[in-house]
């Protein structure tokens, strides 16, 4: 191959990919850029498209060095496409499988299938009951009209498969498996998981190649998150390179932080963003976080990260419960994903580096910030400033629990935690609870038990919603401010 290609190879940085420079030549390895190119013609109402070699190319005086047809099949490149699994007809990937496995016995094996339908219809067409009724047919006049002299016109009929083709009957032909008590069934009859494990594993055997590069688009699109993951880290280790498109979050389990590619729109102009390679312990522990925090919102335009699990809880139920009543849509209908450091508590000093990995993968970033002491809690707010799109911080000395409760009657409140004593063993007097002590207990009450904040959202009644909680959810689904900081409205 690199006899074929000498005259098309170019210095590479091994990286990045680019053109090596004078800068980085030492380290430079040969390589192949390629170029796709597209080309509409609006008087002619054409289009045309073609590969050829940028840096033997010329756009700008409209000169091209394309790719020739036995240069671009030499590479080992392959883009597997999402057809039905296990078919044998001639543009499925089991047929090509078995060709290239021993073309001599699929021939025979096609060959005795079309042998024993001919006779197994042929036995059919032959059956006195069937002649007969075949027979009553051509009475009533057909034979007639279709000229037929012979005094048992029904000897002349048969019947075939399908138009009597082999390629015909292998496109009837479907796969069916014996997975449960139902015993054999079509393959689809078994629900389209079952379909898309089997498209993606046959897709895996037809690539297999230590030196191909493999592309797959909308990968896993069909499976579940276990079999995504799995299949993802079994083809990325049978192939030179996979290159794999996908939406769900499972398939990137397979993949090292710094191989995940993020493509977004959502700045004004496309872009795509990766995390650099990196040796810091530091950086290698933040960005664990990708698999434990940032995984299920990689397809979301922005994160909003809170303090912690229970932030988290909270929010969403606020909003899941907005929506239930009154229909507002959630921070879901506006791209926008819920995270929060890992741990019982979570904690506000982690804040910054989850907010710059989210950053750096190009989500858009707003953070919910307690605001337990407006003093020292200035620097912290100043950095996030400086990574963030906007920092909403709560009023002073409010954390979600109190979010949860102030700005509510007092009745509402007493009833509520009356419940939720009730409810999960709290073992509180809530009618000997004067109205100044009632927020307080309510609030320490949500954060017993590991964290009652569901629970406690709700047992609202339907007219009731915490106010605070409910600023801080318009706050963050609201255009990003030019100020970056919204200060949250207390309620008393």
């Amino acid at each position: 191959m690199e006899q074929l290609l000498d005259k098309r190879l170019v210095p590479v940085d091994p990286i990045t990919g680019e053109l090596a420079t004078k800068a980085n030549s030492s380290s430079a390895v040969l390589g192949l850029q390629l170029c796709y190119r597209l080309r509409y013609d609006e008087t002619a109402d054409v289009g045309e498209h073609w590969v050829d070699y940028p840096h033997l190319s010329d756009p700008s005086a409209g000169t091209f060095v394309r790719a020739p047809r036995l240069e671009r099949e030499a590479l080992p490149f392959i883009a597997l496409r999402r057809t039905p699994p296990l078919q044998l007809r001639s543009e499925g990937l089991l047929r090509a499988l078995v060709e290239e496995s021993d073309p001599a016995a699929l021939g025979g094996a096609l060959d005795a299938l079309t042998s024993d339908i001919g006779a197994a219809t042929d036995t059919l067409s032959a059956e006195k009951v069937i002649r007969d009724q075949v027979a009553e047919v051509l009475s009533a006049g057909a034979a007639l009209l279709l000229e037929l002299t012979d005094p048992n016109p029904e000897n002349k009929f048969g019947f075939i498969a399908e138009d009597g083709s082999l390629a015909a009957l292998l496109r009837s032909v479907q796969p069916a498996v014996e997975l449960d008590g139902a015993g054999t069934l079509p393959l689809t009859a078994h629900g389209s998981t079952a379909v898309g494990i089997l498209t993606a594993a046959e897709g895996i055997v037809s690539a297999t190649a230590p030196e191909a590069v493999v592309v797959v688009d909308d990968f896993a699109d069909d499976l579940d998150a276990a079999s995504a993951e799995y299949l993802a880290a079994n083809l990325r280790r049978h192939v030179g390179q996979v290159w794999l498109s996908t939406r769900r979050p499972e398939a990137l389990r397979a993949f090292r932080p710094e191989e995940v590619v993020r493509l977004t729109r959502s700045h004004g102009h496309r872009m795509q963003h990766q995390l650099p390679p990196t040796t810091d312990r530091k950086e290698r522990g933040v960005r664990r976080q990708l698999q434990h925090q940032l995984l299920h919102a990689m397809s979301a335009r922005t994160v909003a990260v809170l303090e912690g699990p229970h932030d988290a809880e909270g929010y969403g139920a606020i909003a899941d419960r907005r929506l239930r009543v009154s229909g507002s849509a959630p921070p879901a209908a506006f791209g926008i994903r819920l995270v929060a450091p890992p741990g019982s508590d979570g904690g506000k000093d982690r804040l910054p580096e989850m907010a710059r990995l989210a950053a750096a993968l190009g989500f858009h970033v707003r953070v919910v910030i307690d605001n337990d002491d407006p003093v020292a809690d200035a620097p912290l707010i100043a950095t996030l400033v400086g990574i963030c799109e906007a920092v909403i911080v709560l009023p002073p000395k409010t954390a979600i629990e109190r979010a949860l409760v102030a700005g509510l009657t007092e009745q509402t409140v007493r009833d509520t935690l009356a419940w939720l004593s009730t409810q999960y063993s709290l073992g509180l007097t809530v009618a000997g609870l004067s109205s100044s002590e009632l927020p307080k207990v309510a609030a320490t009450a949500i954060k017993s038990k590991g964290g009652l904040h569901q629970p406690w959202v709700d047992a609202l009644p339907a007219n009731s919603s915490p106010p605070i909680a409910r600023r801080v959810l318009d706050a963050l689904t609201a255009p990003a401010p030019l100020s970056k900081t919204i200060n949250v409205a207390d309620s008393p």
